[in-house]
């Protein structure tokens, strides 16, 4: 899940008197925050002025250890906190985390336009800025007007990337897309006049 979404809603969690609150119901970013005192049911989140320190620095960015190689789009997987003075904090992801792509190529004279949408693909493969997905597109033919964005206010998917390719390439970009760590080809299969080389 998106980080930046993840401490937003830290920061509403701990200025509100529920235990247990869900947010983004139904979004890749889905989750659960609660926050519980030990031995004291009467406390909420409102009650501990270092509920939002607590949740961001600890359960929200304290486990990924910040790793710009393997986690570069800075995903976060949930946690659990508890402190020295009786507080427990816990995050909870409750999208279901599958690798999903889409894709559609369509031709317009003398070019196929393509938009790719994709969560959790491994960003090993993808790479932080989607040059794994660019270099393997690459070998459907010339590239142009390439584009990769993240979507963190798209409810299904992560990012997007898009951009040009000759005529005939839509199986190749499907290909390309597998290639760059995709659970599959999208609907980018079928007819087209080029194979991928990757």
């Amino acid at each position: 899940m998106s980080r930046d979404v993840a401490v937003a809603n830290a920061e509403t969690f701990c200025g509100q008197g529920e235990k247990v609150v869900k947010y983004n119901e139904g979004s890749i970013n889905e989750l659960e925050l609660s926050a519980l005192k030990t031995g004291d049911d009467t406390r909420s989140p409102k009650d501990d002025p270092n509920c939002l320190g607590r949740l961001r620095d600890f359960v929200i960015d304290g486990c990924d250890g910040n790793d710009l190689e393997k986690n570069p789009h800075n995903y976060k997987f949930g946690s659990k906190l508890t402190s020295s003075d009786g507080w427990v904090y816990e995050m909870k992801p409750l999208s279901e985390q599958i690798n999903e792509v889409s894709c559609d190529v369509t031709w317009q004279f003398y070019d196929d336009f393509f938009e790719i949408r994709g969560k959790n693909v491994l960003d090993a493969n993808l790479g932080a800025n989607g040059e794994g997905l660019k270099r393997q597109l690459r070998g459907c033919g010339s590239l142009t007007a390439w584009n990769f964005q993240p979507t963190p206010q798209d409810v299904k998917f992560q990012w997007k990337a898009s951009g040009q390719l000759p005529v005939g390439t839509r199986r190749c970009v499907g290909n390309a897309l597998k290639s760059a760590g995709g659970a599959d080809r999208g609907n980018c299969r079928g007819l087209g006049l080029r194979s991928h080389l990757s």
